[in-house]
């Protein structure tokens, strides 16, 4: 497989699986049904108001507002990168296509490999979630519901359910990083032709002041493109990201909360429990990854400019040459606020409040046992 075949992969993966016109009415039909179980969850939080009713459905009605999230947000997402895409493609020549830089290839197979794992992971998900277990109509507030009020329709809701299940871990396990990843792969090759030129324009004799300056507008032109698209999907980025991440710290933190106060046995929870927490770090540590590698790659530019011998360029190559540099002075961002952005520091923090989250409640389960 080349580059184009591993991109060709991702692409349907990312945006064109979204096209087909039977997920659109999978999706549409999920985002009415979640919007109806959210309104009616927070109607019963909020008429009970009890602490172990808030406990036990907790991670129901947050896994609840995740999806719904997601799914609110997909069709936005997916118009972004789509565009950007559709923009790099234009603004490539086929013969850049024809000797694709070998860094590219090989970041391009890295993210092959990390979307098939996460579309596996969210596929073991689903079908974790697609096996009855005895707890279900405890744990599901679909099932309390159709019990409680259509008890002759809860099978049929149930099978709808678990028939929903792999659309809907496909879309909440994947809106944020593959997206996101994708976006960057696009961008890299932009990047991979700027290194490519930097080093043409460093082989150029001294004395071939026009061919140089010829390199340096070629370079200057496609380092604004790429800049300009990494900045596109940054800014477009960081208003899904932002709600993804609060609302997938409450689920975390209600996951934990009822795993500590449930007095009953997880013991058939238990792969369902493994294979969500797979999925999820697989998502945290894509997203990451990607956020990561959209803030370095003007470092990885800005590296290879200072070793160009510019010392011996004519007053102009030198004046393109220091608007190269100014511009690589504002590093780009998917930002949740002033302080936090999407790469490798925001995963290390989530980890940290995870197990914080986790050591917290530990401690407390510990000083309720012993007051017994």
């Amino acid at each position: 497989m080349n580059y184009e075949d591993y991109m060709k992969i991702c692409r349907f993966l990312v945006i064109d699986v979204y096209h087909l016109k039977c997920l659109q009415l999978v999706l549409f039909l999920s985002k009415l049904g979640a919007i109806f179980l959210v309104v009616v969850q927070t109607y019963q939080f909020l008429a009970r108001f009890e602490v172990d009713y808030f406990v036990q459905d907790g991670p129901s009605y947050f896994i609840g507002l995740y999806v719904l999230t997601c799914l609110l947000a997909q069709p936005l997402v997916t118009e972004t990168v789509e565009s950007i895409a559709e923009s790099v493609e234009q603004n490539t020549s086929q013969t850049i296509m024809k000797s694709v830089p070998k860094r590219a290839k090989k970041s391009a197979f890295y993210s092959f490999i990390y979307v098939v794992w996460t579309t596996m992971t969210s596929v073991l998900v689903a079908i974790s979630l697609m096996i009855p277990t005895k707890d279900d109509d405890d744990f599901f507030f679909l099932f309390k519901l159709a019990n409680m009020y259509l008890p002759k329709w809860s099978n049929f809701f149930k099978f709808l359910y678990r028939c929903l299940a792999i659309p809907l871990t496909y879309v909440s396990a994947t809106i944020a990083c593959f997206n996101i990843l994708y976006s960057f792969q696009v961008i890299n090759l932009q990047v991979q032709k700027c290194l490519q030129q930097i080093k043409k324009t460093n082989a150029t004799i001294a004395t071939n002041q026009k061919e140089i300056t010829r390199n340096l507008k070629t370079l200057l032109n496609s380092f604004l493109f790429s800049e300009n698209s990494a900045w596109e999907a940054a800014k477009r980025t960081q208003f899904i990201i932002l709600p993804l991440k609060i609302m997938g710290s409450a689920l975390m933190m209600s996951i934990v909360v009822f795993y500590f106060w449930f007095e009953g046995s997880l013991r058939d929870q238990y792969f369902r429990i493994c294979s969500i927490t797979i999925m999820s770090f697989t998502a945290l540590l894509g997203t990451a990854w990607a956020g990561q590698a959209i803030e370095d790659y003007k470092t990885e530019i800005f590296n290879a400019l200072v070793e160009v011998e510019w010392y011996v360029w004519d007053e102009f190559n030198k004046k393109m040459y220091l608007m190269l540099l100014i511009s690589l002075s504002k590093p780009i961002k998917i930002k949740f606020s002033e302080n936090i952005s999407v790469n490798y520091e925001m995963g290390v923090q989530m980890a940290k409040a995870f197990f914080s989250t986790v050591s917290v409640m530990e401690r407390l389960h510990k000083s309720k046992s012993g007051s017994f």
